[in-house]
C-alpha cells in the first residue's frame, strides 16, 4: 500500500502525480496516452522527443514548418527533434555536461542547421536580444530558471503570429508570464511528461 501511495503521490507540491502544480487533473487524452508515456520512459524512447507535455509535442509536430527559424532557451532532447523540423535552430545552454551530450546527439544525426551556443548563466536570458526583432517563428523556453526573464527578452523577437512555448507553466513562479503576455492568445496542454513521470502544463502563446 505504501508503494502504491508513493506512485500515485509523486511529489509533495501536487495533489497526486496526475495533477499539475496548479491542481488541474490530466485531461482525458493524457489518460489514454498514459501506457505509451510509461513505455517510452521504460524503453528509453523518451530520449527522442521534447520533455514537455506530449499533447503539446503533437501540436508542435503539426504546426512547425520546414522554413521556420526557431530559438530555444535550454537545450535537450527537444534540440535534435526541432532541428529535424525547421530550417534554422539556435539553442542556448549553460550546463557544460548537457551541452556536450546534445552536441554529440546533433553530430550523430548530422544536423548542421542547429547552432548550439554555450553561454554564461548571467547572459542566458538576454542572449536572444542580439537578434533583430521578429527574427523567429517559434521560441521554446525550457531552461532551469530565469524563464520569465527569457520570455520578456524573447517576446519582441517573435514574428507576428509566432509561437512562444513555456514548459511547466503551472509552476507558481512562471504563471506571471500571463501578465507579460497579457494580450497574447494562449493554449494550455496538461499531461504526464515522460521525465519526470509527473503531470505538468505546457503553455503555447501566439504573438498577436
Amino acid at each position: 500500500m505504501n508503494s502504491l501511495s508513493k506512485v500515485v503521490r509523486g511529489h509533495e507540491s501536487r495533489i497526486t502525480r496526475f495533477h499539475s502544480e496548479r491542481g488541474e487533473l490530466m485531461h482525458a487524452g493524457a489518460w489514454l496516452r498514459l501506457p505509451v508515456t510509461v513505455w517510452e520512459r521504460l524503453t528509453g524512447r523518451y530520449l527522442r522527443t521534447p520533455w514537455i507535455v506530449p499533447a503539446a509535442v503533437s501540436y508542435l509536430s503539426r504546426v512547425i514548418q520546414p522554413g521556420w527559424s526557431i530559438f530555444e532557451f535550454g537545450s535537450g532532447w527537444s534540440t535534435p527533434w526541432l532541428a529535424t523540423r525547421c530550417a534554422k535552430l539556435f539553442s542556448l545552454e549553460y550546463d557544460l555536461l548537457w551541452y556536450a551530450q546534445i552536441k554529440v546527439a546533433l553530430e550523430a544525426r548530422r544536423l548542421d542547421n542547429c547552432l548550439l551556443l554555450m553561454v554564461g548563466r548571467d547572459d542566458f536570458a538576454t542572449a536572444i536580444t542580439a537578434f533583430p526583432d521578429e527574427s523567429f517563428d517559434l521560441v521554446l523556453v525550457d531552461g532551469r530558471d530565469e524563464r520569465v526573464a527569457c520570455v520578456e527578452s524573447a517576446a519582441p523577437k517573435l514574428r507576428r503570429g509566432g509561437l512562444l512555448v513555456l514548459d511547466d507553466w503551472d509552476h507558481p513562479a512562471y504563471r506571471r508570464v500571463d501578465r507579460v503576455l497579457d494580450n497574447w492568445p494562449r493554449r494550455v496542454f496538461i499531461g504526464l511528461k515522460p521525465y519526470p513521470l509527473t503531470a505538468s502544463e505546457t503553455a503555447i502563446y501566439r504573438r498577436p
